[in-house]
């Protein structure tokens, strides 16, 4: 699938207690289409976007929807920080890509200060578990044996995983680390 970059800027900021001003993480999001049509909206944190980094998130965005498509059975239908996608509007011809069948992710935040360098700034959330549902999943291939577990040696984890964490902040703004992936909600 081709990702042009004809970006156009479409940003929501997650206000919590924990923020103020202007260094909020911002958010990004990736439709999954299923074979029924229906949309699936996977909601992200991503490192605060302004015109010097817009670019660049784009394209992890980019590389994140990329390293998607062989994990699930749906197809990326469209993704914010608004990047169009080439056929997102077309239902893939796999009648097993449902919205309903997910990757549960499980990941933690990996930063202990929020501003790298200098750290003095405290990160609340570091350390703390969050879990995001990734809809279409494709468990054929991509679960360790007899488990529900993904396999993240499989070639395929690993560019997901590493695209995740590249692009992927936790609500508090700190880096991520994917702790696990597993079969979420099951449509069959």
């Amino acid at each position: 699938m081709n990702y042009a970059h004809n970006v156009a800027i479409d940003v929501y900021k997650r206000h919590t207690a924990d923020y103020e001003g202007e260094n909020m993480p911002g958010r990004a999001f990736m439709n999954v289409t299923d074979y029924s049509n229906e949309i699936g909206t996977t909601k992200l944190n991503t490192a605060t976007i302004d015109a010097a980094n817009f670019t660049a998130q784009g394209g992890l965005l980019t590389a994140l929807a990329a390293s998607t498509e062989a994990i699930i059975r749906g197809n990326v239908a469209g993704l914010q920080l608004q990047i169009p996608t080439n056929g997102g509007n077309i239902a893939p011809t796999n009648p097993d890509a449902q919205i309903e069948t997910t990757w549960l992710i499980l990941y933690t935040d990996d930063s202990p200060f929020l501003d790298p360098g200098t750290d003095l700034v405290a990160n609340p959330g570091y350390g703390k578990p969050f879990q995001l549902s990734w809809p279409c999943a494709e468990y054929a291939g991509h679960l360790t044996t007899a488990s529900d577990e993904a396999d993240l040696t499989n070639a395929d984890m690993i560019a997901f995983v590493n695209a995740l964490e590249a692009l992927m902040v936790s609500p508090y703004g700190g880096d991520i680390v994917v702790t696990s992936i597993q079969v979420g909600a099951k449509d069959n």
